[in-house]
């Protein structure tokens, strides 16, 4: 049984090796972050589209109101030798565009309100996806700013025990130190071990969350600028 365990530990060992090996450490600032999310976001790019659609469709509805101007067509009695006439696009048209605007004016003046509301509520629904993916990419910027840091103190701590234990267990050989004692600090050791596992993993799933939003390789290991704290105090 003792043979299994070491060789599954062993096999763990290479796994987070061989992962740490392909990482592509990435330091990023909170400007090059929301930067990215603009450029890169697949919601705020398809919210992007929606409002160009709504642009176009804006134009499309005014186009209407422009008046058709073309020329005349002449045939003779038996609807042959068809023949181009130019006709002069001015004033004596009043008549006719007149007739025109009121007959079709209302509804071609509601088509056009109704798409300026239209690209209105697309550039405001497109503004606050916008804002709701910062706000979310941030909070997660933050939170692995947080978590290593507070793998940093783990890692400290730890390396601090195993040196307290290595000088017990001297003492224990010189007869100065009880085992209860150190057993007391390897489960200590333990307990922060299993504390820095729990924050290990909870910044790899924020870093997976931060490289998929902003569609980075999956290799890319974000290391948030160390003067962030600096920045939050300003």
């Amino acid at each position: 049984m003792s043979k299994t365990k070491g060789l599954i530990v062993l096999l763990c060992s290479a796994a987070l090796c061989s992962h740490d090996l392909h990482a592509q450490p990435r330091t990023m600032g909170i400007d090059e972050l929301l930067s990215l999310a603009d450029a890169n976001s697949q919601s705020i790019r398809a919210y992007t589209t929606g409002t160009e659609a709504a642009g176009e469709a804006l134009k499309a509805a005014k186009a209407n109101r422009l008046p058709y101007l073309g020329n005349g067509r002449l045939w003779d009695r038996d609807f042959g030798n068809a023949l181009t006439i130019g006709m002069p696009h001015f004033g004596n048209n009043f008549a006719i565009e007149a007739r025109q605007t009121i007959y079709a004016g209302g509804a071609i003046d509601g088509s056009i309100r109704l798409a300026e509301l239209g690209r209105r509520q697309a550039e405001l629904d497109r503004e606050k996806n916008r804002q709701d993916t910062r706000f979310e990419l941030l909070g997660c910027y933050l939170d692995l700013y947080k978590l290593n840091n507070q793998a940093r103190v783990l890692e400290n701590n730890i390396e601090l025990a195993q040196r307290v234990i290595a000088d017990m267990r001297a003492r224990r050989e010189q007869g100065t130190a009880l085992k209860n004692d150190i057993t007391r600090y390897e489960l200590q050791v333990e307990c922060l071990r299993l504390q820095l596992t729990k924050v290990t993993d909870a910044a790899t799933i924020a870093n997976h969350k931060l490289t998929t939003t902003l569609h980075l390789p999956v290799s890319t290991l974000i290391v948030p600028d160390t003067a962030l704290a600096g920045a939050e105090a300003a």
